[in-house]
Parts: C-alpha cells; sequence; structure tokens
C-alpha cells in the first residue's frame, strides 16, 4: 500500500490517537506547528494554532471571572444574610414585653427581609393582653393552620383575599391576597401559631427568610413565654 492510499485510509479518531500518542513528532517540525491553520471558533475563516490557544485561554479567563463574579455575589449575599439575622435575633432578645416582641418582629422582619406582614396566634394559656399583630388562638384557625401545615410540608401555602384576612385581620390587602408560611410554636402543652405572609410568593418560597423559619420559630416559642410572664 503506497503511503498516500495508507494516508486516505486514516480517519480522524485514528489521526488524533497517533498524534496523542506520539507527542515528540512535532520536535524538529516546529514549522509545521507555525504553518497549521485551525478555523475560527467565532467568525468566519481561520486562525493559527497559537492564535487559536489564545482564543480558547482567554475564553476559559474570561468563564472563570465569571464564576468569581458569581462566588462573590452569592458570599456577599450571605453576608448580608447574617448580619441581618444577627441584628434580627439582638433586636428580639431586647424587646421588652409582649407587644415589643411582636412589633419589633413585624419591623425588622419588613426592614430586613421585606415582609408584608406577620401574625402571632396564641394559646388561651397566654393570658397578658394581645394588641395585633398578637391574636387569641380560636378552634376555627387552628384547624385551618393544622390543616395547611400538613399539606404544605413547609411550603408557602397560598391565601385568597378571604383567607388574608382571616389569618392576618390587621394586615389589610385590597382585592388580593398573597401567600403565607405558617410556623408552629410549641408553647408548653398547647401550640401558637406564626403566620409570615408576602403578597410575591417567590419571597417566601426562594428569599433569605426561607431557610430560616424553622430557626426563627424555634426562638419565638422561647421569647413568647418569658415576654408573657
Amino acid at each position: 500500500m503506497s503511503d498516500e492510499a495508507e494516508f486516505e485510509s486514516l480517519d480522524a479518531a485514528q489521526v488524533a490517537h497517533w498524534l496523542t500518542a506520539h507527542p515528540d513528532f512535532f520536535m524538529g517540525r516546529e514549522a509545521l506547528l507555525e504553518q497549521l491553520r485551525l478555523p475560527h471558533p467565532h467568525a468566519p475563516g481561520t486562525v493559527s494554532l497559537i492564535e487559536r490557544q489564545v482564543l480558547a485561554l482567554r475564553h476559559r479567563c474570561e468563564r472563570n471571572e465569571q464564576r468569581l463574579t458569581h462566588l462573590q455575589r452569592d458570599h456577599q449575599q450571605l453576608q448580608r444574610r447574617e448580619r441581618d439575622w444577627h441584628a434580627l435575633m439582638l433586636a428580639l432578645l431586647e424587646a421588652d414585653g409582649l407587644d415589643a416582641l411582636a412589633q419589633t418582629l413585624a419591623i425588622q422582619l419588613g426592614e430586613r427581609f421585606a415582609i408584608d406582614a406577620i401574625a402571632l396566634w396564641l394559646p388561651a394559656t397566654i393570658t397578658a393582653p394581645l394588641h395585633p399583630p398578637l391574636y387569641p388562638l380560636d378552634d376555627m384557625r387552628r384547624d385551618q393552620l393544622e390543616s395547611a401545615l400538613a399539606r404544605h410540608d413547609d411550603a408557602p401555602v397560598q391565601l385568597s383575599e378571604a383567607a388574608w384576612h382571616l389569618w392576618l385581620p390587621d394586615a389589610r390587602r385590597s382585592g388580593q391576597g398573597g401567600a403565607a408560611l405558617p410556623v408552629r410554636l410549641a408553647l408548653g402543652e398547647h401550640y401558637g401559631y406564626l403566620i409570615i405572609a408576602d403578597a410575591d410568593p417567590e419571597r417566601l418560597r426562594r428569599g433569605p427568610l426561607r431557610q430560616l423559619t424553622g430557626h426563627l420559630g424555634e426562638i419565638m416559642t422561647r421569647l413568647l413565654p418569658r415576654r408573657s410572664a
């Protein structure tokens, strides 16, 4: 078989395999490397092997810079979330009395996490006077909240306008509902409920508070009996 016929019988995979297995092929053939032309990756025409490598490295650097930018943005968001959470905890610990605790929670969640409204439904074992957003828990709301917790498994509950007014009586919304995250509070032998509500379900589903509601419930479970004594 002639050299030409043997060459024509080779496919691309065989050529690639041979060159990979013989890295010394280009030793003494540097001029060949300079003569090689490769398709331009982003435009018509060809470029030299060196230019192609420069383009590939530049593209790789741009991707790495984008990843670094995303990581820096994520880190800044985590730092901001940590600062907001720390400030919220300090404010709750410093609140003097049941009303101050509820008002502090509502203000802090609104200012730091852009939450529209909250309600705290407390059992009859809490005998202190209750003012919005504190409310005495009745059987109807208890049944509704337990049913919502059972159905949605900690996911936001879509609220109609009527349901919004039922769960958040003083957080008025005209002609529309929203979504809520109900959090069960174990207060001795009875349960209370924290309702975190917003007009935008995505803020509850994906917002920074989403992963912290369980911790917030634990904190409120411990603070409510102390502030109501």
